[in-house]
């Protein structure tokens, strides 16, 4: 993110949190912590999930081909 490759909140955890926190205040009845904090902790591993499988090898490989000099530095030594 900070080389500007890419940035990471996809939209959809975004609205299953928003969705959550919806639920939570329109809800009359008091609601089970323990089921509204697994709800956040599989939206956690969601988003975990995607960033492992879908994101962090493109970044490696942009992070590499950023850092990595297109001449050697030693041409026409």
């Amino acid at each position: 993110m900070d080389f500007n490759l890419c940035c990471f909140i996809p939209g959809k955890v975004i609205d299953e949190v928003l969705n959550i926190l919806k639920l939570v205040e329109n809800t009359g009845k008091p609601l089970r912590a323990h089921e509204v904090l697994q709800e956040l902790r599989d939206i956690s591993s969601m988003a975990i999930e995607h960033f492992d499988e879908k994101i962090s090898g493109l970044l490696k490989r942009s992070f590499v081909d950023f850092t990595t000099p297109k001449f050697p530095f030693n041409a026409g030594i």
